[in-house]
């Protein structure tokens, strides 16, 4: 009976948790969620998903000014921490990329697609990547987090 009760809390949390992100229908809880949104409101300690916490995460996109689902598959993500460590992420079909690896912030970052390169041109005190990289921007951001194909 404890088990049933246990199992039952657990499954009612976690739905719970994708209503939060916007309700369980479509992608939810896959890594094909919600592209363009802020991963880091759910996703980090505190969050409704906070059994899975990133500490970086975003959507790659052709240009500045994409619509939301308009994400590009295959872009390379690189980020280097404070500390010197390097780690290299590749965007999903929606465009998706995310890491709960051990960062140590500020973190410099680029997005590399074939030949192309964009380099964030500061550093980056925050690993929730659409927070400013969406529409609108914030914070000085030229809009989503692009690379040109």
């Amino acid at each position: 009976m404890r088990k049933t009760i246990s199992m039952y809390l657990v499954a009612s949390a976690a739905a719970m948790a994708f209503a939060a992100c916007g309700g369980g229908e479509g992608s939810e809880g896959s890594a094909t969620m919600r592209p363009g949104d802020n991963c880091l409101a759910c996703h980090s300690s505190g969050g409704a998903a906070s059994e899975k916490a990133f500490t970086a995460a975003g959507t790659v996109y052709a240009s500045p000014d994409a619509p939301s689902d308009a994400g590009i598959e295959g872009a390379l993500v690189v980020l280097t921490d404070a500390n010197g460590k390097v780690l290299t992420l590749t965007s999903n079909s929606v465009g998706n990329f995310y890491t709960s690896e051990s960062l140590a912030f500020p973190l410099r970052a680029e997005v590399r697609d074939g030949n192309s390169v964009q380099r964030m041109p500061i550093a980056i005190t925050n690993g929730g990547c659409s927070s400013c990289h969406n529409q609108p921007p914030a914070s000085g951001a030229p809009g989503r987090l692009f690379v040109a194909p």
